[in-house]
């Protein structure tokens, strides 16, 4: 019975992992192919927050460029 439940476990975390990363390659693709506008900034906004249990140095400097680019364009 133990074995299950760690079995099931794993592969909840796996599966969480995954998705995760999925999630993280995807808004890279948006960002990249996204003009500097609200949508590039929307996008970098939730890799921020993707990033942030998991890398927060990443997501605060995506976090500043958001802020950057928002006052550049007047988003604020």
């Amino acid at each position: 019975m133990k074995k299950l439940a760690f079995t099931l476990v794993l592969s909840t975390l796996f599966t969480s992992v995954y998705a995760q990363r999925k999630i993280i390659d995807t808004l890279n693709n948006v960002i990249a192919r996204a003009k500097d506008d609200t949508s590039r900034i929307v996008s970098m906004n939730a890799l921020s927050r993707a990033y942030l249990y998991t890398k927060p140095d990443s997501s605060l400097l995506i976090a500043q460029q958001v802020l950057q680019l928002s006052r550049t364009i007047k988003f604020l």
